[in-house]
């Protein structure tokens, strides 16, 4: 399913696409694959006994090509969202989605990977009340079915199994964690769990605290206003509810961007920073998500002193090491 429509204040604000909207604009689309030809709402699917159903999200990842950054689609752009769903027995969803100007999206959802343009997929599930469930069957008829489980739900069993991202050990020393507290109506509805895409949010707000205040020499937020993400890889183990608390622990680590040869980019290209996090709840410490973004400092050409700061602080820090935190008193 395609779609094409005008980005609004309500999609955007006043501003750019950023990943939070992007990845409810995804949402949107695929819910409407799922409920198309039948009388339900997201809140109407059911199981056989006429629970109501909510289809949670295990693993997500998404790209965005330096040549098209998220925040490149603008506040009243016609902009054309693509989403391919697929079941795989009826429990588990295979969700593909991708982002351009009108036009831009083929209509045949395996191009979709290599087309320059930002992608998310994620591997979800049927659940009721945390546990996999399976709808019943007229709700999910008009569906196409996967011929295999979604790659991302066996990488995201591979990452529940050794608790970690990648197969590296996790740091010895974690940083001290960074407090998020979540707020009825801001990121949680009255009584319901907060969105997979609102995990955004509150990752971002932590990188923001760790680049700025906990690592040595800090980042000016004029610097790290300028990221914008390349790559975001999250796999969730939990929810949350208002008034529960998301603690976060980081690293960081630099690197110099390799900006694709020939392109005319709008921007400098400053230093990539890959961010790896731990989010838990702080009253149960369950662990809620693992994720690892990585972002490019995108710097206006005017702005000449970002351009040395961002040199700067690649040389201070160092390469594909730690980047080094700030003693806490």
């Amino acid at each position: 399913m395609i779609e094409t429509f005008d980005l609004t204040p309500s999609h955007v604000g006043l501003g750019d696409l950023s990943e939070f909207a992007l990845l409810t604009l995804v949402a949107n689309t695929h819910y409407r694959v799922l409920t198309q030809g039948t009388d339900a709402t997201p809140r109407t699917i059911l199981d056989r006994s006429g629970e109501p159903l909510y289809p949670s999200v295990f693993a997500l990842h998404l790209r965005a090509p330096i040549q098209r950054p998220i925040e490149a689609h603008a506040l009243w752009e016609k902009l054309s969202v693509g989403v391919d769903v697929r079941c795989f027995g009826r429990s588990f969803l295979d969700v593909r989605g991708v982002l351009g100007r009108s036009g831009e999206v083929a209509d045949a959802p395996e191009t979709w990977s290599s087309a320059p343009l930002p992608t998310v997929t994620w591997a979800g599930a049927w659940t009721l009340n945390g546990e996999v469930a399976m709808p019943a069957p007229t709700f999910v008829a008009n569906v196409p079915t996967a011929a295999a489980p979604p790659k991302l739900l066996t990488l995201f069993r591979a990452v529940q199994s050794r608790g970690s991202i990648t197969e590296a050990p996790a740091p010895s020393a974690p940083s001290a964690p960074i407090h998020y507290p979540v707020v009825a109506g801001r990121d949680a509805a009255r009584g319901r769990q907060m969105m997979f895409s609102q995990f955004v949010v509150v990752m971002d707000h932590a990188e923001r605290v760790f680049l700025t205040e906990r690592v040595w020499p800090a980042l000016s937020c004029e610097l790290v206003e300028c990221r914008t993400t390349l790559e975001r890889r999250v796999f969730y183990f939990g929810n949350c509810r208002s008034d529960d608390v998301v603690e976060t622990v980081a690293e960081a680590r630099l690197e110099k961007p390799a900006p694709p040869a020939g392109e005319d980019l709008p921007f400098v290209p400053g230093a990539v920073v890959t961010v790896t996090m731990a989010l838990t709840e702080k009253r149960t410490r369950r662990l809620i998500a693992l994720c690892e973004t990585r972002k490019l400092f995108a710097i206006p050409w005017a702005q000449v002193g970002l351009i040395r700061e961002s040199e700067r602080i690649l040389a201070r820090h160092g390469e594909q090491t730690p980047m080094i935190e700030r003693k806490q008193s």
